[in-house]
C-alpha cells in the first residue's frame, strides 16, 4: 500500500467581507492497479473511457486540461454530464465504484494530463 499527499490551497480577497483563506491536506491510501501521470488526446467527438465501469472499486483520478482554449466535458460511464474543466484547470475526484468515467473535448481535440490510483 501507498500513500498520496494532497494540498488545497484557496486564497482570495474582495469577493466577501471576509478574507477567502483556506488550507486543507489529506493523505489518501492507495493500491494498484494504477496508471502513472501521463498524457492523452481527447477527440471532440464520441468518449473517451478512463475508468471503465466495471470497476468495482473507488479509484482517485487526477486530470489536468492542457489546452488553452477548449474545456473537456466529464461524464460517467452512462454518459450522464457532471462537470467541465476549463483550460489550465485541475480536478482530482473520487470515482464511485461501478460508475466510471468518460471525457470529451467540446469543440476542438484536446490534450489532457492524468493518473489515477485504486483507493486502498
Amino acid at each position: 500500500m501507498a500513500t498520496i499527499t494532497t494540498k488545497l490551497s484557496l486564497a482570495g480577497t474582495g469577493l466577501t467581507s471576509n478574507q477567502l483563506s483556506l488550507n486543507v491536506n489529506d493523505l489518501l491510501s492507495v493500491t494498484t492497479p494504477h496508471v502513472g501521470l501521463s498524457k492523452l488526446s481527447i477527440a471532440h467527438t464520441g468518449e473517451q473511457e478512463l475508468i471503465a465501469a466495471s470497476v468495482g472499486t473507488a479509484t482517485y483520478i487526477y486530470i489536468r486540461n492542457t489546452d488553452v482554449t477548449n474545456f473537456i466535458v466529464l461524464k460517467n460511464a452512462a454518459g450522464n454530464i457532471w462537470g467541465r474543466l476549463h483550460p489550465g484547470e485541475v480536478i482530482l475526484y473520487c470515482v464511485t465504484p461501478s460508475v466510471g468515467m468518460e471525457v470529451t473535448a467540446d469543440t476542438a481535440a484536446c490534450i489532457i494530463e492524468y493518473a489515477y490510483w485504486t483507493k486502498a
